[in-house]
C-alpha cells in the first residue's frame, strides 16, 4: 500500500488566495533542479500505488488533486494554467501514511488507539464533518473541526473555518480563527479533547501547536480535567510557555504537570482538554496548526497521521445531545405527556426527525 504525500484531497491555491484551477503539479525526485523527465518521479492515483498519475497532475476547477506517493521524499514543481511557476516545495515527506486495518486494530482500545503519541483526537485538523466554515456567536460555544470546542466570550461573532498551509515543507489543514469587527473584550478559546480524564494524569504533559498572525498578543494555555457531568469539579492546571504572536506561522510548546485523578468522582463523558487562549483585538485571523498534546516534559515532533485514521479516531465519538421525544400520549387524559430519551448525534451527521400522526 503506498503512502499519503500530502492530505488527501489537496488543493492549492495561487498568489491571491484563490483556487488554482486547471494548475499542474509536476512531482520529481527531491533536490531536482528542473521539473523536464530526468528528474520526475511516480505518484499514483490512490492508496494501492498500482495506477501512476500523469506528472504533472493537472488540477480541477477548485484547485484540488489527489496525490499518493511511496515511502520516501519528493519535490512539488506547481504551475498556474498559464504554464507560470507559482511555488516550488522540497523534500516532501509521505507523512500521511496509511497503515493495514489489522495493524490499526491493534492499536485500538476501549476508548481509542491507547498507543498514539499525541492524546489528542484530530489534532491534525483534517476532519470536518460539521462543514468547514462555522459561525460562534457572540457568549456562545460550538464545535467546529471534529473534537475541537471553540468557546466565544468576546463581543463579536467569530469564524472558525479550515484552510490549507504548506507548514515544514508539507501542505496541512489549518483552523483559522478570524474577525469581520475587531472585539473589545473577552477571548476565543480553543478546546480540542482527550475523551478520559484517565488518559492523561498524576504526570507531565506536553502542548504543542503551530500559530502565527499579524497581531501581536500573548498566548497562553491551560488544561482542564473534565470528571463529567455529575463528576468532582474540574481541575485547571496552568501550563508555562506563553508567547508573543507573530506573522509567521511557527511552533510553540508549552509544559505543566497534571495531578492524579485518585479519588475524583468520575461520571459519564469524563474527559482532558487544553485550551489555548486568544485574546485578539483585530480583524487579523490567526492560524493553528498541528496540536499535539503527550506525555512528557518536552514536545516531540508532531505525529500526523492519515485523514483515515483521524476519521476512525473521531466516528465513536459524539458532540450534540439532544432531549428527543420517543413516544407521546394521545388519549386526552394524558395528552402533552411524553417519554424523552437523551441522544446524542454521530459527529457525521446531525439528523432533525419530525413525525405527525393525523
Amino acid at each position: 500500500m503506498s503512502a499519503y504525500l500530502l492530505p488527501q484531497p489537496q488543493q492549492f491555491f495561487d498568489n491571491n488566495g484563490d483556487p488554482l484551477a486547471g494548475g499542474r503539479v509536476y512531482t520529481c525526485i527531491p533536490g531536482a533542479s528542473g521539473y523536464t523527465k530526468s528528474y520526475q518521479k511516480d505518484s499514483y492515483t490512490d492508496a494501492t500505488g498500482l495506477a501512476a498519475n500523469p506528472n504533472p497532475v493537472v488540477l480541477d476547477s477548485f484547485g484540488r488533486c489527489n496525490i499518493w506517493g511511496d515511502d520516501s521524499q519528493y519535490k512539488l514543481f506547481v504551475f498556474n494554467s498559464n504554464n507560470v511557476l507559482i511555488d516550488t516545495i522540497d523534500n516532501v515527506s509521505p507523512i500521511l501514511g496509511t497503515e493495514p486495518s489489522s495493524t490499526l486494530s491493534a492499536r485500538i482500545g476501549s476508548s481509542g488507539p491507547a498507543s498514539y503519541r499525541n492524546k489528542l483526537i484530530n489534532g491534525s485538523l483534517q476532519v470536518w464533518q460539521l462543514g468547514t466554515s462555522i459561525t460562534v456567536p457572540s457568549g456562545q460555544a460550538a464545535w467546529t473541526a471534529d473534537q475541537i470546542y471553540v468557546v466565544n466570550t468576546t463581543d463579536q461573532s467569530v469564524t472558525i473555518a479550515r484552510s490549507w498551509q504548506t507548514i515544514d515543507n508539507n501542505l496541512v489543514s489549518t483552523l483559522t480563527v478570524s474577525f469581520s469587527t475587531a472585539p473589545t473584550s473577552g477571548e476565543v478559546l480553543i478546546e480540542p479533547t482527550v475523551p478520559e480524564a484517565t488518559t492523561l494524569q498524576n504526570g507531565p504533559v506536553a502542548l504543542s501547536f503551530h500559530c502565527g498572525t499579524a497581531e501581536a498578543m500573548t498566548i497562553s494555555a491551560d488544561v482542564v480535567q473534565n470528571f463529567g457531568g455529575s463528576g468532582s469539579a474540574d481541575v485547571i492546571t496552568n501550563l508555562t510557555g506563553s508567547f508573543t504572536s507573530s506573522p509567521t506561522v511557527s511552533r510553540h510548546s508549552f509544559a505543566g504537570t497534571l495531578p492524579s485523578v485518585s479519588g475524583k468522582s468520575l461520571s459519564s463523558y469524563h474527559k482532558i482538554y487544553p485550551r489555548v487562549h486568544l485574546p485578539i483585538r483585530t480583524t487579523n485571523p490567526v492560524t493553528l496548526a498541528m496540536v499535539q498534546l503527550e506525555r512528557g516534559n518536552t514536545a516531540s515532533d508532531f505525529e500526523m497521521l492519515s485523514y483515515e485514521d483521524e476519521l476512525r479516531r473521531c466516528l465513536p465519538f459524539v458532540q450534540i445531545p439532544d432531549n428527543v421525544v420517543i413516544m407521546r400520549m394521545l388519549d386526552s387524559a394524558n395528552y402533552g405527556g411524553a417519554v424523552t430519551q437523551l441522544c446524542f448525534y454521530p459527529m457525521h451527521h446531525a439528523p432533525s426527525i419530525n413525525l405527525t400522526v393525523s
